[in-house]
């Protein structure tokens, strides 16, 4: 693999440390049993051309005793969040994982397995969240669950929004009620006061300077 490494932001690892990091966390720690080493593609060819941009493996859970997989997939990445050193995990109350509140957002797939995706952290920046399940050249790749692969593997991600840059919506997803007309995506922020790294969620239609839709393409091994 080979990439322009100065472009890339300094929470990234590269993708044979994530390897490492994934087995330590989910493997050992009784995560994802149903997964083992080689379910793990080779590590694709990937020249990053800018530093919104990096490989990255993410992990979709199957269904499991009545719990579907996107359910799982929620709960366990949420579980695995590594935050910043000195800071740690708060979920808003409410936020509820269940398939009546959580789905994933019109176009956008959710296929067991372990894939390699092209993460765009500070992609649509500024976004809201509908405007993106609007547009037809980026609905597709909405990143959703695999935010949670992000904060698993690159912990210092979050410190760069203390920085400047946004944090990230997660339109992959799409919370809302049957009978409620608002749609809701799931959000996370860090608040350096109280030393939180939060999981919170905005309504679809909000826009915010501060505030990113970040998008993850899968990359197919041949």
């Amino acid at each position: 693999m080979r990439s322009f490494d100065n472009l890339l932001p300094s929470w990234y690892i590269d993708p044979r440390k994530q390897i490492d990091r994934l087995r330590e966390c989910l493997w050992n720690n009784g995560g994802i049993g149903e997964f083992v080493t080689s379910d793990i593609p080779v590590i694709p060819e990937f020249t990053s051309l800018s530093r919104n941009e990096g490989l990255m493996v993410v992990t979709y859970p199957r269904g499991k005793d009545g719990v579907r997989g996107l359910q799982r997939k929620f709960e366990l990445g949420w579980k695995y969040v590594v935050p910043p050193k000195g800071y740690t995990k708060q979920r808003r109350d409410g936020l509820d994982s269940s398939p009546e509140l959580l789905r994933m957002a019109a176009g956008v797939d959710y296929t067991p397995g372990i894939y390699w995706v092209v993460f765009s952290p500070y992609a649509n920046d500024g976004w809201a969240a509908r405007a993106c399940w609007d547009r037809s050249d980026v609905r597709h790749n909405l990143a959703g669950v695999e935010v949670f692969d992000a904060l698993m593997l690159f912990p210092d991600y979050p410190l760069d929004w203390l920085k400047g840059e946004s944090s990230p919506n997660m339109a992959g997803l799409r919370m809302q009620e049957e009978k409620n007309p608002n749609a809701k995506v799931p959000c996370l922020e860090l608040v350096e006061d109280k030393k939180l790294l939060i999981l919170g969620s905005v309504r679809a239609e909000m826009t915010s300077k501060n505030r990113a839709v970040p998008t993850v393409k899968h990359v197919f091994v041949a």
